[in-house]
């Protein structure tokens, strides 16, 4: 009798030991027991929709502090049954495929482009201004005509993915930074203008999306995407000096658009062989999806604009780059009309604050990633954006104000890459194109819808709306970050739990 109680026993624990445990959070997510036996057939469920396992942390006896090989997976519940498990996918690093460091400096030399062209606009804003003899408010549709767009751009994205390659995605999107280019250069009538900056908009949103997927999926993307966006910042550097240089030598405004003509062509050239092969190359370190016949009929766009994450992503990089294009773009005007510095050489202040955004992305993105994670780096980075840019406010001395403004750059640099590091590990690798194009044209529609509504209503407030404006869009901005899923969970306190 009491070995007959004893066998019970057994095959109870057996069958506890080889049932896993699951725990649901808040966002929807689920987890699966790391302890459960190598043996187990895991639920379709179980399955991540990512090219590879999500960063998984060590816990200490409070806190969740540094990364370690995943031992589960974290997944969408909404994408239980629609894919099939996924195979062993290898890293892609810079010499496998043998041409991804050609491909790397490609971008890079791309978003060069996209930096002088961005940055140069609030250095020359003032020579704009009086060579069309226009106001804030009609001056400021100029970034209206890029967020429409980026706009446009992100409604037929997944269109257009479907039906191009990456390498042709790209190369559309450079031609359209081309025709934009020509038509600005010109200096003809601002309607004409606009429209140079709405053709600026699709390419730059078509684009950047592409080169985001691709650098995502390396190993050590934090690396890359810190080189891709500080290549950005240096752009943005050098465009400030490069215009307010001109601009003193009375030479037009419209002129420095034939040094990006040059460089958009080589970009075209550079691109068009770094990506050849690209499809071949890189499709072993890409997930295939078997897409199961009860969501046949779902489109991919249908199932991004459905995820919770896209929404508070897009959300998210609109004040951000709201916020960042702002106060780079309108600095100048601040210095030059409400604290009186008439000297041309206000513009250099516009420098140091794309330099600073530079400096942040070389030097903090990676090492943020490293020792803080990118959910908490966001959060020091955020807070330190806030505290220097109100100091600059607050303070009536030139020398300062550009101080603190370049320190705010500093902090700023890094937001874009960690948040892009975050979300790619969390969305399903089904739509992470779609979703990371709509990002990117919220993203850059926001860096040219704030600054046209900044221009508004500093038309009848004035320039001094500037840092006010930043410092709410900011705020907004770290409130959709708070409510973004966590999967470095931490134990105890719940205000710790969201902010950190």
């Amino acid at each position: 009798m009491e070995k007959k109680e004893e066998n019970c026993i057994i095959e109870a624990t057996r069958e506890v030991v080889a049932t896993p445990a699951t725990e649901a959070n808040a966002f929807g997510f689920s987890e699966l027991d790391p302890t459960s036996p190598s043996n187990f057939q895991a639920p379709p469920h179980a399955y991540a929709a990512e090219r590879r396992p999500p960063l998984q942390y060590q816990s200490s006896e409070m806190e969740l502090e540094t990364f370690t090989e995943p031992s589960s997976r974290i997944v969408f519940e909404d994408e239980a049954n629609i894919l099939e498990p996924p195979k062993d996918i290898p890293l892609m690093t810079i010499h496998n495929p043998p041409r991804n460091a050609w491909r790397i400096f490609a971008a890079c030399l791309y978003v060069l482009s996209g930096g002088l062209s961005d940055g140069v606009v609030g250095a020359l804003l003032p020579y704009i201004e009086s060579y069309y003899n226009i106001s804030y408010s009609i001056v400021s549709l100029m970034w209206m005509g890029n967020a429409a767009g980026f706009i446009f751009i992100a409604c037929i994205s997944d269109r257009v993915v479907h039906h191009f390659s990456t390498r042709t995605c790209i190369l559309i999107g450079c031609f359209l930074n081309l025709v934009m280019y020509v038509l600005v250069s010109t200096g003809s009538k601002f309607p004409l203008i606009v429209t140079g900056f709405f053709f600026g908009g699709m390419g730059l949103g078509l684009t950047l999306s592409q080169f985001h997927v691709f650098l995502t999926n390396f190993d050590k993307s934090s690396t890359y995407l810190g080189y891709f966006h500080g290549t950005y910042g240096l752009g943005a550097t050098i465009s400030p000096l490069v215009g307010t240089a001109l601009a003193e030598r009375h030479v037009n405004w419209n002129y420095f658009y034939f040094i990006l003509i040059g460089l958009m062509c080589i970009n075209i050239v550079n691109i068009y062989f770094a990506f050849m092969g690209s499809e071949e190359d890189l499709k072993p370190f890409e997930e295939e999806h078997h897409i199961s016949p009860n969501v046949q009929e779902r489109t991919i766009l249908a199932d991004a604009l459905t995820n919770k994450l896209t929404w508070l992503a897009s959300l998210f990089v609109l004040f951000y780059q709201g916020s960042e294009v702002s106060l780079g773009g309108w600095i100048v005007t601040f210095l030059r009309d409400y604290r009186l510095h008439k000297s041309p050489s206000v513009g250099y202040v516009a420098s140091g604050y794309w330099f600073g955004l530079t400096l942040g992305r070389l030097l903090l993105t990676r090492n943020l990633y490293k020792y803080l994670n990118a959910r908490r780096g966001t959060t020091v980075v955020v807070c330190g954006s806030i505290v220097a840019v109100s100091l600059a406010w607050g303070l009536n001395n030139l020398v300062a104000t550009g101080v603190f403004v370049s320190l705010a750059g500093v902090c700023i640099g890094p937001i874009y890459s960690l948040m892009l590091l975050h979300v790619s590990r969390l969305f399903p690798r089904k739509i992470l194109v779609v979703s990371l194009t709509i990002t990117t044209a919220f993203g850059s529609s926001g860096g040219a819808l704030f600054p046209f509504l900044i221009g508004l209503i500093s038309q009848y407030v004035g320039a001094m709306t500037v840092m006010p404006a930043f410092i709410i869009m900011f705020s907004i901005m770290f409130t959709f970050w708070i409510c973004m899923p966590n999967p470095a969970r931490l134990r105890g306190n719940m205000l710790l739990k969201i902010l950190w």
